[in-house]
């Protein structure tokens, strides 16, 4: 009602609407808004929606009015889920204060109904499927509901709190016959609650990066930080400089950079590189690098390194050497006291009696109690997976 009422003041222009049923489609059309659907528009900037119960992380349980697979598919595409809700809705725990609704198909519902309610995550559950209109769970009708996906649900009536909410949409989920369940986990941005003390609104507590979350963290700063327009770059290799390569091609694309050239240190970079249209160079051409942004595997308390996990340490020391700035990035868990214990030490060799070769490492003083293992299978992973000799990129 309020998005029709701004947009026809004139208040918001431009807006386009996906509706996740047939009654909110209805109600849009009455009031002029325009619509679209996720085949056209894939990319939502803002889902806001109700819900039936909110526990304290924020998980959800919707679809008491039946539209759970529509608001689903809609709302994980928005960038923002925004929840509104009374404070009735508020809970401890999901499961007693409303039943959870789970969508199945109407083929063999009773066979879907029985895996439903025998699944370890549902102990104790009453499984019950929905009758009359599928808009209510509470029996008006002697036909079997049926949602706007001709659809039926079953309503799951607990009366202790679900102790892992998130295993059981992953269960749910998992078990064929069902479409799909009023679990909503991890998807919200903000609840805002209406309550007697007037507008609170509530958003989940910071949580921990992922590991790769973290790389890109450091990768896009590298860049942000340190690679100006007009720069020799050298590109390393590895899963945290990956993300400086992605950010590297992303300023170029956007113009926020120009006139770079770049040297990769390994065919993995390279062909990555090329993919984003980075201009690439060799040392041949370039023998003085402005900057060079790679990771690495161990890095001591004088900021001593090893690297080459990844194969690539040849080509990598190569560029790196000569670049005037050589930015390292990593997670905290590179980080040690010493170099060795915590990461093999790569050493590249020649084909050329290799056996021979590494007998002699083995033997220098320098690494005497070190266990010298020949790499198999792929050069970039230190973790045998083959039978064959694991072979460099030179």
């Amino acid at each position: 009602e309020r998005l029709g009422q701004k947009l026809k003041s004139g208040e918001l222009k431009d807006i386009v609407a996906i509706p996740t049923s047939v009654r909110t489609k209805e109600q849009a059309e009455e009031l002029g808004i325009p619509l679209v659907t996720l085949d056209t528009h894939s990319k939502l900037d803002v889902a806001i929606d109700g819900a039936d119960e909110v526990d304290p992380d924020l998980n959800l349980v919707k679809g008491g009015g039946g539209a759970l697979l529509r608001e689903k598919m809609v709302e994980v595409c928005a960038d923002k889920f925004i929840v509104i809700v009374d404070e009735s809705k508020i809970c401890d725990g999901l499961g007693p204060g409303f039943p959870l609704p789970v969508e199945i198909t109407p083929f063999c519902h009773e066979h879907t109904l029985r895996l439903i309610a025998n699944l370890p995550s549902c102990a104790g559950c009453d499984a019950v499927l929905r009758m009359g209109s599928s808009s209510s769970n509470v029996p008006d009708g002697d036909e079997i509901a049926v949602t706007d996906n001709g659809n039926y649900i079953v309503d799951l009536h607990f009366t202790e709190p679900i102790k892992d909410a998130p295993a059981m949409a992953e269960e749910l989920k998992n078990t064929v016959g069902v479409v799909d369940h009023g679990l909503f986990c991890d998807m919200t941005t903000a609840v805002i609650i209406a309550g007697s003390d007037g507008i609170s609104v509530k958003e989940p507590e910071a949580t921990a990066l992922s590991q790769d979350e973290l790389k890109k963290m450091v990768g896009y700063k590298s860049v942000d930080d340190y690679v100006d327009s007009g720069m020799v770059v050298g590109l390393g290799t590895g899963s945290t400089a990956y993300f400086a390569v992605e950010r590297l091609g992303e300023k170029l694309k956007s113009g926020e950079l120009k006139d770079i050239v770049a040297i990769p240190t390994s065919v993995r970079t390279k062909e990555q590189a090329e993919e984003l249209g980075i201009p690439l160079v060799t040392l041949d051409t370039h023998s003085k690098l402005d900057v060079a942004i790679d990771g690495a595997d161990e890095v001591d308390p004088d900021l001593n390194l090893v690297k080459g996990g990844g194969g690539a340490l040849l080509r990598e020391k190569m560029v790196e050497v000569c670049a005037d700035k050589f930015i390292v990035i990593v997670d905290e868990s590179k980080i040690c006291d010493g170099l060795g214990p915590g990461f093999p030490l790569p050493v590249e060799i020649t084909p050329f009696c290799h056996e021979h070769t590494l007998r002699l490492i083995a033997n220098l003083p320098s690494c005497a109690g070190c266990d010298a293992v020949l790499r198999m299978g792929s050069s970039s992973s230190n973790v045998p997976d083959g039978d064959e000799i694991a072979v460099t990129d030179n």
